[in-house]
């Protein structure tokens, strides 16, 4: 694994660039519009010289940090995750996702890697009624899922949004 260079983060979501030619170039433009100095952005972009677009993707992973690990997910999905791990005991599920710090967000990270082998997180719709607690527990499990919340979001049919709520979910592949 190559050393990270750089005490930093990027708040992007790198996942739409896996693929493209434009991988570190999205890296670079997020990093500069965030403060970075010229001589660390050209730190990162050196650790990816040579290296396969997935290689480049998993060396500019370590220094993101996306909207969604903030936001879109709950201590719920965490426990979920660490029970496919067989890792319930592990501090980072008993840990409030509010009071994470750096290395608990690198473990999660970690883990979530681990785990992303076996299961996956998407989103999907449901109906209004259902809560977010009862998301795994429904009679009616949906069948389409969306990659990102934006994706969902554009799934929605116009005029019913008051009648459709977005969870994320862990699915098992």
């Amino acid at each position: 694994m190559t050393k990270k260079l750089v005490d930093k983060q990027v708040r992007i979501n790198l996942f739409p660039f896996k693929e493209s030619p434009f991988l570190l170039e999205a890296f670079k433009v997020a990093a500069e519009e965030q403060g970075w100095e010229d001589s660390e952005i050209t730190l990162v972009s050196n650790q990816t010289k040579g290296l396969t677009l997935e290689g480049k993707y998993e060396v500019l992973l370590r220094y993101c940090h996306a909207f969604a690990e903030e936001s879109e997910f709950t201590q719920e999905d965490v426990y979920f995750m660490l029970m496919h791990l067989d890792c319930e005991g592990h501090y980072i599920g008993q840990k409030p996702i509010q009071d994470w710090d750096e290395y608990d967000w690198s473990n999660y990270r970690s883990l979530k890697r681990k785990a992303t082998t076996r299961i996956r997180r998407v989103f999907a719709l449901f109906v209004s009624s259902v809560r977010q607690e009862d998301k795994y527990e429904v009679e009616s499990p949906p069948s389409t899922f969306y990659e990102t919340h934006e994706e969902a979001l554009e799934a929605v049919p116009a005029g019913r949004e008051s009648e459709i709520n977005i969870y994320p979910l862990w699915i098992k592949e």
